[in-house]
């Protein structure tokens, strides 16, 4: 098994990213059993890896991915693994203000990513994911889990702040 495998099979992101970064040559390369890393790590079904594997550059022709539910699946797991929740109200906007940088957000549910249990890099993979696929998730009552626009969405987290801190506007 070559490092990136055993990193996507073991490790975390953090153990992912860096092989990828000191062996990029392995992204492309297939396992023993002939899976490539990107299907090796869907198989593993951590999207934070899968991003972390994209973002490197890992391809793959006949594999169709929909970024926009990728993200989705990144939020859920990021719930599940800090809160033991599927999805929490409103996390999505508090997520939105930590990848963007936003000292404006009020940290409620976020506070433990605020603290480092959400590390830097896997904010900017979900920044990038929200660029590459042009869109931000959020919760819908009666629709669920949903896909807006980044220009829709950049509206609707304004909203969200304004609201939450009770101003009728902020500066840019």
């Amino acid at each position: 098994m070559n490092a990136l495998a055993q990193a996507i099979l073991e490790g975390t992101p953090a153990d992912v990213r860096r092989v990828a970064k000191q062996q990029p040559h392995l992204l492309d390369q297939a396992t023993a059993s002939g899976s490539t890393p990107l299907r090796v790590a869907l198989g593993k079904s951590n999207p934070l890896i899968v991003i972390v594997l994209l973002r490197a550059g890992a391809r793959e022709v006949d594999l169709k991915l929909e970024l926009g539910d990728l993200l989705s699946a990144a939020i859920h797991w990021i719930c599940q693994d800090l809160f033991c929740a599927s999805w929490l109200q409103e996390f999505e906007y508090e997520l939105w203000g930590l990848v963007t940088h936003d000292p404006r957000v009020p940290l409620r549910y976020t506070q433990f990513a605020a603290e480092g249990a959400l590390p830097f890099e896997v904010l900017s993979d979900l920044e990038w994911l929200s660029t590459e696929a042009d869109c931000w998730r959020t919760w819908m009552d009666g629709a669920g889990d949903c896909s807006i626009p980044r220009t829709a969405w950049g509206h609707r987290y304004r909203e969200w702040i304004e609201h939450h801190l009770g101003h009728d506007s902020l500066p840019e």
